[in-house]
């Protein structure tokens, strides 16, 4: 059977159109033709390129597409009509399916009192059953059509495809969807999870049949007999849809060739039956092969229902963190409000006051489709004990398809005195470096400000083996500047021959006189033919003094790298440690003066070259 978006296999948003299916089977016998070889045929089935097909109603883009694709378990009805003589060959399964599902292949036998000297044809059925019936050579499948509604997790999608095969012809074999889909999003906007089941629709004029047999026409759509039923209930599965959350159902049924009228939708929300309060269903020519978004929402009293002629309310990000703000100060975030639908957005921000507020709340805007407008919303923690919680709910209304979104927000106080750090170096690479390099910690490092030269920077340590021990690189220079004795935080440059690092707002701790500093830097390095971009974890430790730095350890490792094809640099998680071979860094002014380096380095997000140099294999 043909499924459409099995959630196992697809990575699918929340609200997602339909994309049509169209499946070309090519024979592997390009010379004659099928079967001139043999009976044996195998047909290759593949998607079209991704977006070729998109077709319904619904808004565009990305976010909202899903694709059929094949599943281990699909099977093709395959038949085969030469004349006045139809051969069923029975049901085929799909196999070697490409890692993206979007192509496999069939293989079945020829019938042995098939004429493989004159033409004949193929016919194919998945996801739906049929027979052949024909009248003077003209054959056609005939199909029991019921509607069926299921969430968007797994159904199947009817297909069906005809193919004239003549001698020295080499065929395509293209599906077509049988009748239309109708995707519904239904959106809970209330703050309890519900079971919520689709019930069908009231309607001026039915679009769709309920039950329906007839013969696949060649130019599509299907040919009904008397004893087609319009639509009507139907039997559908429920879903349990959590608070603030939307689910899709998926309905196939084949359409009466009737405009989509006035309609309420009928639904049954926690075991009571409700009907939508509206009905706004536009005059739409339903079409066969063709999908058609509908959205929902349930308020907890009231069920809203449109065709997908409305905008929808997206708010990002969908939660606000503030995370820790020092108490009597305020700190603001920006948020946006976007409209995915199709026509204008109205909607207002509910008023907040006190520990959240956003100073536009209150007023009304619109905006057009695909619009979108950033607000800011700020915290003001009053109390002054560390890490007492704050939370509240800011609730957005619209006249959207998605009605109300609600987003949540958090924030904790910190004093003014907040407890200082203690540890720096994350425990995966103070279990690395230990051995090699001395850690301190506590929360009352030395004032180590100032400008020093390690030199001779001597490696100690090189996990790659690729240089021994006491091998000497070019003098390096660094300097720390602007420690907060508060956050224990401090910022570094570093310069080694014609290159310079930096690093801002990096962690310090240690006690007495003694110190250990981390950062994190990322950079990019120019090999020979390609340049390699890297992030790397620093830590220089130390002892301060009247004369400079005592006993300076400096270390980096590789967290990792882009791709470096020819492995010029070391990989990703090796690492190297170096001290100052004569024990003593002494302040040093910056080889060529301060000032420029201030001006040639104003941030850590730079290049690294100087880094990477004693980075690089031997």
């Amino acid at each position: 059977m043909k499924k459409i978006s099995n959630i196992k296999r697809l990575s699918l948003p929340a609200l997602m159109p339909l994309v049509l299916l169209a499946v070309g089977c090519t024979n592997t016998d390009t010379l004659d033709g099928i079967g001139v070889r043999g009976r044996s045929v195998t047909l290759s089935v593949a998607m079209p390129e991704e977006g070729m097909t998109r077709v319904g109603l619904g808004p565009d883009g990305d976010s909202k597409n899903f694709i059929t694709t094949w599943d281990d378990a699909d099977e093709v009805q395959v038949f085969v009509t030469q004349g006045d003589k139809s051969f069923a060959i029975g049901k085929v399964g799909v196999g070697n399916i490409s890692e993206d599902r979007k192509s496999a292949s069939i293989a079945f036998q020829l019938p042995e009192a098939l004429d493989l000297t004159t033409s004949y044809s193929i016919h194919a059925l998945s996801g739906i059953e049929g027979s052949m019936t024909g009248e003077g050579g003209e054959w056609r499948p005939v199909c029991t059509a019921e509607l069926y509604r299921n969430v968007l997790t797994y159904f199947n999608a009817p297909l069906y495809c005809k193919l004239d095969v003549e001698k020295d012809f080499n065929p395509t074999l293209q599906f077509e969807h049988i009748g239309t889909y109708e995707v519904l999003h239904f959106t809970n906007s209330t703050d309890n999870l519900i079971k919520f089941e689709h019930d069908g629709f009231e309607t001026e004029k039915p679009w769709y049949y309920k039950k329906a047999v007839g013969a696949l026409l060649p130019e599509g759509g299907m040919a009904l007999d008397a004893a087609a039923s319009a639509s009507g209930e139907t039997a559908s599965e429920f879903i349990y849809v959590a608070a603030g959350e939307t689910n899709t159902f998926v309905s196939w049924y084949i359409p009466t060739g009737e405009k989509m009228g006035g309609a309420e939708l009928k639904a049954t929300v926690d075991g009571v039956s409700v009907k939508s309060a509206n009905r706004k269903s536009s005059d739409i020519n339903i079409e066969t092969g063709h999908a058609y978004h509908m959205y929902a929402t349930w308020d907890g009293e009231s069920l809203t229902f449109d065709n997908g002629d409305a905008g929808i309310l997206t708010v990002m990000p969908d939660t606000i963190d503030f995370g820790s703000v020092e108490a009597g100060t305020t700190q603001a975030m920006n948020f946006t409000v976007s409209n995915t639908g199709n026509a204008d957005l109205t909607f207002e921000i509910e008023s907040l006051h006190g520990i959240f507020e956003v100073p536009e709340s209150g007023q009304s805007f619109t905006l057009p489709a695909s619009g979108q407008k950033v607000f800011s919303i700020a915290f003001t923690p009053e109390a002054e004990e560390k890490d007492k919680s704050y939370s509240g709910v800011m609730t957005i209304t619209s006249n959207g398809a998605n009605g109300t979104v609600k987003v949540s927000v958090t924030g904790k106080s910190k004093s003014r005195e907040q407890e200082r750090l203690t540890q720096v170096i994350p425990d995966s690479l103070r279990n690395q470096f230990d051995d090699y390099i001395p850690i301190y910690d506590g929360s009352n490092p030395p004032n180590i400000e100032g400008e020093f030269i390690i030199s001779p920077y001597e490696l100690t340590y090189d996990s790659t083996e690729g240089y021994s021990a006491g091998y000497v690189f070019a003098d390096r220079y660094i300097k720390f500047l602007n420690q907060d004795i508060i956050n224990n935080t401090i910022d570094y440059q570093g310069k080694q021959a014609n290159s310079e690092t930096a690093g801002s707002g990096c962690f310090i701790s240690g006690d007495g006189e003694n110190f250990s500093v981390f950062f994190n830097t990322t950079g990019i390095t120019h090999c020979t033919n390609y340049d390699v971009y890297v992030k790397q974890a620093i830590v220089i430790s130390g002892t301060k003094t009247d004369n400079g730095i005592k006993d300076i350890s400096y270390a980096f490792i590789f967290v990792e790298k882009s791709d470096d094809p020819d492995h010029e640099l070391i990989s990703a998680g090796s690492f190297r440690t170096f001290k100052d071979s004569d024990g003593m860094s002494e302040y040093n002014w910056w080889t060529g003066g301060a000032s420029s380096v201030r001006r040639r380095v104003p941030s850590m997000e730079r290049t690294l070259p100087g880094l990477l140099d004693v980075a690089r294999k031997k």
